[in-house]
């Protein structure tokens, strides 16, 4: 077996179906598909029984990589692949996976292009996935923040999973975190752009999104900060600088709406875009000054 995909699954009826669709287009057909649901109802299974998918049921709820860890132990291929319930893969998007691989590529995201949908589906998908927008040629990430990768759309050869101890699960941001480890141990994250998937938004308000931003941001810094071992010091590094954390942060997504041909797009949602940057980095300010540093330093 070539690929294993794994999708966790959780009160995801209302795209799951779109989902699977995107696997019966699939021209590549050295896969499993693996489903791992921890719903509280009965909805994703139906769904799944009704495309013929291999599911594993979980009466205890899994986060994500909890379910992503309990996919991989019933998995059998030499590359593992991750994408989402909300996601639709295009018809080549395994091939173009597979490409890289055989270039020896072993740690490989593919991009992450918005489903149709309006405004503020445009602005959520800008905020959350402007890192891995289509259109630009591959390359090999290896400058923050550009050096990860997102599970939306993200395989890792299986031994090299195993080598780096797998996802943190004490920590959303866990494939960032992946990719980090991966890059101090010489091995690079790698961006296949042809390798496209499609993210369906469902019931996007500016509360919600703000919230999921500064939630986020929160994690973001204390798995960085689990990384990098930061001092104390950097809480006043946060609290004087957020302003210009955002602002960069919009800066380089002007930049890669240039590289990706959605200048019109940032043009319509840098506002919105701007105000979410702010939330993910308060968050990262708030988490900050909560952090104990005494074992850090």
């Amino acid at each position: 077996m070539r690929f294993s995909v794994i999708i966790p699954v959780y009160r995801s009826e209302e795209t799951l179906a779109a989902c699977l669709d995107g696997f019966r287009l699939q021209r590549y057909a050295d896969y499993e598909l693996i489903l791992v649901d921890s719903s509280p109802n009965d909805q994703c299974r139906i769904i799944a029984e009704r495309f013929g998918v291999h599911l594993i049921r979980s009466e205890k709820r899994l986060w994500m990589h909890q379910a992503r860890e309990a996919g991989i132990a019933a998995s059998q291929g030499e590359i593992i692949v991750f994408t989402d319930p909300d996601c639709v893969p295009a018809p080549d998007w395994l091939e173009q996976i597979d490409e890289a691989a055989r270039r020896g590529q072993r740690l490989i995201g593919g991009a992450i292009a918005c489903f149709p949908g309006g405004y503020w589906t445009d602005v959520a998908h800008q905020a959350k996935f402007w890192l891995w927008l289509p259109g630009r040629p591959p390359l090999v990430y290896d400058q923050p923040p550009f050096d990860t990768l997102a599970t939306a759309n993200f395989a890792i050869d299986r031994d090299w999973y195993k080598t780096l101890g797998g996802f943190d699960q004490t920590f959303v941001a866990a494939d960032t975190l992946l990719c980090f480890h991966s890059s101090s141990q010489g091995v690079k994250p790698y961006f296949q752009s042809t390798a496209i998937v499609q993210h369906i938004h469902v019931n996007i308000t500016l509360t919600a999104l703000l919230r999921e931003r500064w939630q986020r941001g929160q994690d973001y810094f204390r798995m960085r900060r689990a990384f990098r071992k930061w001092p104390s010091a950097v809480r006043l590094l946060f609290l004087a600088g957020w302003p210009f954390f955002a602002l960069r942060t919009l800066y380089w997504q002007g930049l890669q709406s240039l590289r990706t041909r959605t200048a019109d797009l940032f043009a319509k949602t840098w506002p919105w875009l701007l105000v979410c940057n702010s939330a993910w980095t308060l968050g990262q300010t708030w988490a900050a000054l909560k952090s104990d540093y005494r074992t850090a330093e």
